[in-house]
């Protein structure tokens, strides 16, 4: 056999220092193939998973990832959130969060706790940590617990006194909804890190600094005066996630084309059903699919969205529904939207695109699919059906997502496929996206909000996700024309702020309404409303009027606080 002369074994073992005769260095690639030598171009080849080529040592090295540390024969995952249980000083209290490392807690002891007035300042707990990039890592999971009860009083009928505000999750800015939860205790979820939890795509070396941000996701319903007060955090770690628990590349959830088992959550009642079927996907694949036996069953499924770093976040989906039935998807309890305009006496399928807001790159929202059968007898038998494939979020360029809002041109269709926010009607009105010669004032789209009748309303909660204050503070601007309506009123606010009313009969006028600098990296919510007027609900004579909005813009304003 081959034999090293006594010279070779003195330099071998001087070149893979740690290796011979001493502990194993946490940071270390016990010398892969014999050698210690490596470099950013041989990288790949040299260094095993989780690994990077360290050029600051000389010859380089093959070292441990942000995040991992040397584990036998490789690195494995030790952790990146420091003080799990929020208890020994890791975590900073901003905008009135209190941290009270002696609270019993639920999972472990110590807690982060947010008054009413903490709510309505936007508080939040934060850590900033190195991490990885998600191609030298590995699916991972952000194990949480907290509480979010909503306030409810019942009040003499029909009224009720509620306040509610969902908890959220910043992975390395932008912010992501979490579900809503109706009693007083902690509960615990797995959340998949989405790639905004990650180091940017072609970071070099270990990783970067990534903050993670835990609080209240947008303001209370009834800020300035919030009447919640069970909101609180209890435990909070990244830990590696379960085989087939998260997807594998950014953009894709766990079963996103319900091929698998996994990935989603059914919520059935009665003699319903859901679960995987053959032959309703795409191109006759299989499909997620939910069966409503009776008209008062309830069904459910849900599944969650992972959405990648890019430029033009678009939601894409094969969607179906059986004759008859009503589908409907709620994103993340934000608010709801119906898939088709209406039942049909026949099957009804279709592919979704819509355009994702700014503030959801690289974060994850979850999604509520539920068909129902409308009103009448519980015993009625209904027999209906809704299925969903292919549910995934794409980069694409056509749907021209600024830096701070979707589609601000409402070029992109209907709401809220083409622009991301909520329609509020009552009464005989309506809100649009509508396209005819001369009428837009930038571009081809514009949204219209109509009112057919008095006692009506028609409103569109627009989310533009607010900027950090730079010379001057952060302000939405847009354009509108409002005819000369004899009965009808437009309104522009935020929460808490005197509503604008928009000016008649001069053609397309600028707004500008200021934004909270508090929402830094959120969205905020900006309402638009137009009522049909008052009077007697007869809308016999009442003659259309509407409201046009176009070209909105983020922009800095020095009327605007900064702070």
């Amino acid at each position: 056999m081959n034999r090293l002369a006594p010279w070779a074994l003195v330099i071998a073992s001087m070149s893979c220092d740690g290796i011979v005769g001493s502990p194993p260095d946490p940071d270390r690639d016990p010398c892969r193939g014999g050698t210690c030598g490596c470099t950013a171009a041989t990288e790949a080849a040299a260094c095993g998973a989780h690994q990077y080529c360290d050029a600051s040592v000389a010859s380089g090295r093959c070292a441990c990832v942000a995040g991992y540390a040397h584990s036998g024969d490789g690195c494995a995952w030790a952790g990146a959130l420091q003080d799990p249980g929020l208890a020994a000083g890791a975590w900073t209290a901003v905008g009135g969060a209190v941290l009270d490392p002696t609270a019993t807690g639920g999972v472990d002891p110590g807690e982060a706790r947010f008054s009413p007035d903490a709510l309505c300042a936007l508080a939040r707990i934060e850590q900033t940590v190195d991490m990885p990039a998600f191609a030298a890592a590995e699916p991972l999971v952000l194990e949480l617990a907290y509480k979010d009860e909503r306030y409810y009083r019942p009040l003499p009928p029909p009224a009720i006194d509620v306040d509610q505000v969902p908890m959220g999750v910043s992975f390395g800015g932008g912010w992501s909804p979490l579900p809503f939860f109706p009693d007083p205790g902690f509960h615990e979820l797995r959340i998949c890190v989405p790639e905004g939890g990650y180091a940017p795509r072609g970071t070099a070396g270990p990783g970067a600094p990534v903050t993670f941000a835990i609080g209240p996701y947008q303001q209370p319903e009834a800020c300035p005066s919030s009447l919640i007060d069970n909101f609180a955090v209890d435990h909070a770690a990244l830990v590696p996630a379960r085989p087939g628990e998260c997807g594998t590349r950014p953009g894709e959830g766990v079963n996103w084309d319900a091929e698998g088992t996994g990935g989603w959550t059914f919520d059935v009642t009665g003699s319903s059903s859901g679960d995987f079927a053959e032959g309703l996907g795409v191109g006759g694949s299989r499909a997620a699919r939910l069966r409503l036996a009776h008209r008062c069953d309830r069904a459910e499924m849900t599944a969650t969205i992972d959405v990648p770093r890019v430029d033009n976040p678009v939601l894409e989906l094969f969607v179906g529904v059986g004759a008859r039935g009503n589908a409907t998807i709620s994103f993340a309890e934000l608010f709801m939207t119906s898939v088709f305009e209406a039942r049909s006496a026949a099957a009804q399928t279709r592919t979704l695109r819509m355009c994702l807001p700014p503030s959801l790159r690289g974060q994850t929202m979850s999604l509520a699919f539920r068909v129902d059968g409308g009103g009448g007898s519980c015993d009625d038998a209904m027999n209906l059906q809704m299925f969903v494939d292919d549910l995934h979020v794409v980069d694409e360029p056509a749907c021209a997502t600024s830096e701070r809002f979707t589609s601000p041109g409402f070029e992109q269709g209907s709401p809220p496929w083409g622009a991301f926010g909520l329609v509020s009607e009552f009464g005989s009105s309506g809100v649009t996206v509508r396209s005819a010669p001369g009428e837009a004032h930038g571009g081809t789209h514009y949204l219209q909000l109509e009112s057919y009748g008095r006692c009506s309303s028609a409103g569109y909660i627009l989310r533009p996700t607010v900027p950090a204050s730079t010379g001057g503070g952060p302000a939405l601007r847009l354009f509108a024309k409002v005819g000369s309506n004899p009965d009808a009123v437009t309104t522009l606010a935020t929460l808490g702020s005197e509503p604008q009313i928009l000016a008649e009969g001069v053609g397309y006028q600028r707004y500008t309404v200021c934004l909270d600098p508090r929402y830094a990296g959120r969205p905020q919510p900006v309402y638009l409303r137009h009522g049909g007027g008052s009077g007697a609900c007869n809308d016999l004579d009442y003659v259309q009027q509407d409201a046009q909005i176009d070209d909105l813009e983020v922009t800095a304003d020095p009327a605007c606080p900064a702070q």
